[in-house]
């Protein structure tokens, strides 16, 4: 999962594509000419969605819960998810605008395909990664409380002299 320096990242990648396919429109460039641009922006949108949505589903691993952090990072995706939105909506503003709306179906495709790549690479992989760790974790914890729960009981038999 991205933690939330890689969300304000997303979000300020998500500004510099808009900014930089306005700056393109007003060149007179066509939208193929900025496929670089908006597959950055669709790229960016897929991950703080992404993010939002697990925290908004509450699908964190638990230790990530202990942390204390978690709601901070909820706080923030929930107003990066915000600010992308508006960041969509000015580009749709544009697109739609300047290079019609067939235009601005191609980029509804486009974030679409990018979004279910992402899904099927990235954001499995970094589950997968998760849920490891996750079981590491786990595993640790329950062979170290073993190991002191055993101590102890040696240690309460050996005072007693049972062993």
């Amino acid at each position: 999962m991205l933690d939330p320096i890689s969300i304000g990242a997303a979000v300020s990648l998500c500004s510099s594509a808009v900014a930089g396919v306005k700056k393109a429109i007003e060149t007179g460039k066509q939208a193929h000419e900025c496929g670089t641009e908006l597959a950055k922006w669709a790229g960016a949108m897929s991950d703080i969605n992404h993010v939002a949505h697990k925290h908004k589903t509450n699908d964190i691993p638990w230790w990530r819960k202990m942390s204390g952090s978690v709601e901070a990072e909820a706080i923030e995706a929930f107003a990066a998810q915000k600010q992308a939105q508006a960041l969509r909506k000015e580009l749709e503003e544009w697109i739609s605008l300047y290079w019609g709306p067939s235009q601005l179906k191609e980029l509804v495709r486009l974030e679409g395909e990018i979004r279910k790549q992402r899904k099927d690479q990235l954001y499995r992989r970094q589950e997968a990664i998760e849920k490891a760790v996750t079981m590491a974790v786990t595993f640790t914890i329950v062979i170290i409380g073993g190991s002191l729960l055993g101590g102890v009981i040696y240690m309460i038999g050996d005072a007693r002299g049972k062993w």
